[in-house]
């Protein structure tokens, strides 16, 4: 089995309307949604979005993972360690549990 080429792609998501995030895809899907994974750059330009919704975002040095709020009660967070990927170290932020969308 072979694994897609890894591209640049630009990302939304509804929950942060007006807003796209640089990331990169292999074409890989989550129920239709698309699986984005981004820079750590890009994260935290996420993580400082979703802040701005009135949601924690936060970004976590010992663990190399962000973690986000899910709801407005402070109960569910969803946490995404950094991955490896074509040599490089990207976090899949929101892939295959939020609606992301390719743009």
């Amino acid at each position: 089995m072979t694994t897609a080429m890894m591209r640049p792609a630009k990302f939304a998501l509804d929950f942060l309307e007006g807003q796209e995030f640089e990331g990169f895809t292999r074409g890989e899907t989550w129920n239709g949604f698309a699986c984005p994974l981004f820079t750590r750059e890009q994260a935290e330009r996420l993580a400082e979005a979703w802040r701005a919704r009135g949601h924690e975002a936060r970004y976590d040095a010992g663990a190399d993972a962000f973690t986000f709020q899910m709801d407005s009660g402070g109960e569910e967070y969803d946490t995404f360690p950094a991955v490896e990927a074509d040599g490089q170290r990207l976090y899949p932020v929101g892939a295959s549990c939020w609606i992301w969308d390719e743009i």
